[in-house]
């Protein structure tokens, strides 16, 4: 108890010594830190609210809530009147007595609805009763993806007639409702058409229409041009064409705007494998090969001829030995030259999936300004391209794409005004600003706890540490009894220290005064003056801090008179 009534004093004692405006500070600060505390308190004793039900209709949202104020239960509405928020405690009670009547849009009865079929029910309405569950089911498997807000299939069971022209294929319609202006991805788009042939006897996926809020088209209907092709080949085809889309797109969407540029693409590829085999031979490249060169000379003599006999081989007496026969003499040169044929042999094997052809149409926005009508509601305003930006706009493209005219390539541009999207742009601030709001509730709590407390704590308890840490550390005064008997803490003694303390500090300047005219001798009294004083102040802070602490203010207020 003396410790704490130790402390108190001092605390009390502290807090006479702060001036004015420090009093102020600390009453100012200590009523914000008790209104804060008492804030947070308030609002952690709320009870957080979380969702009832999202996304409703209006016509939901008015029964829910009608039934909300006869159950008095504490609700909140959103922005856009669509999302109903109830305390936490009750969300699951008030979900299962909803879901109960029917009012939650979300708990759609899928095959649920099989169970309440009884046992007169007749063979066509059992079908029926089939079909609308089916429904039901499939829109809520496809209400799970992230874009779909809402989903609504209708079915229509194929026709097994005994005769083949009433013969009829079954056929399925979805119609999504997007969240906000997203455009459904193509591969969202095929794996609903594939989940929805898949879930229905005898239904096959090009009878699939897929459509959204904005009577947008978002399935792929009609004959699929690789019929006949390998599952590979048609992948091929189809990462060839959307190649051509991305380049296209990230071409023109910097320029005329995202989402301002549709562009579609037919590749005809070349599966067929072929091996060529050619030689060719160049009359023109004549290479001399060898020579051969023969030279021939004959002589031949003249022999007599006559009739056989004696005579006839005898020559006569006066032919002497000069004319023995006539001689003939014949020279033959004969040149053969063999020439080589240049000649090239190859061999070509093509590879599979080779470009024949490419058709490209791309199809560009009107320039659209939002400008406000005589109501000053914001309306878009589309103007036409002129023909040079056209031009340039195809002859870039033409590039990026690597069309080949010579191959039979074909590329369009059209400028056309797309169909706007009747999203207002109130409500589209209102959704972002609904999306923050849901965001602050959910992380501010933590958030303003953390802030409170550390400003608490680095602002208000941690000072208040430090000073309480002070007033114990430090030395506590004497308490002298007062010369007459009193009670040191009474007013008279109180007087009587204060006159004490007056009279040792006059004692203080005139020993120091004493000093200095004893050491007259001494060149710099003002810094001796100085030097006594210090020291005169160690001592004394050292044996009564207090007792120096007013002769120090004292000092001050002397100097500023």
């Amino acid at each position: 108890m003396a410790g704490e009534t130790n402390l108190a004093e001092q605390l009390t004692s502290a807090f006479k010594d702060m001036s004015a405006t420090q009093r102020t500070m600390v009453a100012a600060i200590s009523l914000t830190v008790l209104l804060v505390l008492g804030g947070l308190g308030i609002w952690a004793g709320q009870e957080s609210k979380s969702v009832l039900a999202a996304n409703v209709s209006p016509q939901e949202a008015s029964s829910i809530v009608s039934q909300l104020d006869k159950m008095q239960v504490p609700y909140e509405l959103s922005t856009d009147q669509r999302t109903i928020l109830v305390p936490e405690s009750k969300v699951g009670q008030l979900r299962l007595k909803f879901a109960g009547d029917g009012l939650l849009s979300g708990d759609k009865l899928g095959f649920e609805k099989l169970e309440n079929a009884g046992l007169g029910t007749t063979d066509f309405s059992q079908k029926v009763i089939h079909r609308r569950a089916m429904e039901a089911q499939l829109a809520k498997t496809i209400m799970s993806l992230q874009q779909v807000s809402e989903a609504t299939v209708h079915i229509t069971p194929a026709n097994d007639s005994p005769f083949l022209t009433d013969k009829e294929d079954a056929k399925a319609s979805v119609l999504l409702k997007l969240r906000g202006a997203r455009i459904l991805p193509d591969e969202n788009t095929q794996a609903i058409v594939n989940l929805v042939a898949a879930s229905v006897e005898g239904l096959k996926p090009e009878q699939v229409v897929i459509i959204d809020q904005y009577s947008r088209i978002l399935s792929r209907t009609g004959r699929d041009p690789m019929v006949g092709a390998s599952d590979s080949q048609k992948k091929v085809a189809r990462e060839e064409e959307d190649h051509l889309v991305r380049r296209v797109t990230e071409l023109l969407e910097p320029v005329v705007g995202i989402g301002k540029v549709r562009a579609t693409a037919h590749v005809d590829l070349d599966f067929d494998k072929v091996k060529i085999n050619e030689e060719r031979f160049d009359p023109q490249g004549q290479v001399e090969r060898s020579v051969m060169q023969k030279d021939e000379k004959v002589q031949k003599r003249d022999s007599g001829a006559g009739v056989p006999g004696t005579a006839s081989n005898v020559a006569p007496a006066d032919a002497g030995t000069a004319a023995s026969g006539i001689i003939e003499n014949s020279e033959k040169k004969e040149t053969t030259t063999n020439f080589e044929i240049s000649k090239t042999v190859s061999a070509t094997e093509r590879a599979t999936g080779t470009v024949k052809r490419v058709t490209l149409a791309v199809i560009v926005d009107h320039i659209g300004t939002w400008e406000k009508d005589a109501k000053g509601e914001p309306v878009l305003k589309q103007t036409p391209r002129s023909a040079e930006e056209l031009k340039k706009i195809r002859d870039q493209v033409a590039a990026a794409v690597g069309i080949q005219p010579k191959r039979g390539d074909e590329l369009t541009v059209e400028d056309m005004a797309f169909a706007t999207l009747q999203v207002n742009p109130k409500e589209e601030a209102e959704a972002k600003k609904q999306f923050w709001v849901d965001l602050g509730r959910q992380f501010l709590p933590s958030l303003i706890w953390g802030l409170a407390g550390f400003v608490v704590f680095f602002m208000i308890i941690l000072p208040m540490l430090k000073r309480m840490s002070a007033a114990i550390n430090r030395p506590a005064p004497m308490r002298v009894a007062s010369a007459d008997g009193g009670d040191p803490g009474s007013a008279a003694s109180m007087a009587a220290r204060k006159n004490a303390q007056v009279k040792s500090m006059t004692e203080i300047e005139a020993e120091i005064e004493a000093e200095l005219n004893a050491d007259a001798a001494f060149s710099a009294p003002e810094a001796r003056r100085r030097e006594l004083i210090r020291k005169r102040l160690q001592e004394g802070s050292t044996e009564d801090p207090e007792t120096m602490a007013s002769l120090v203010r004292s000092w001050l207020l002397e100097e500023g008179r």
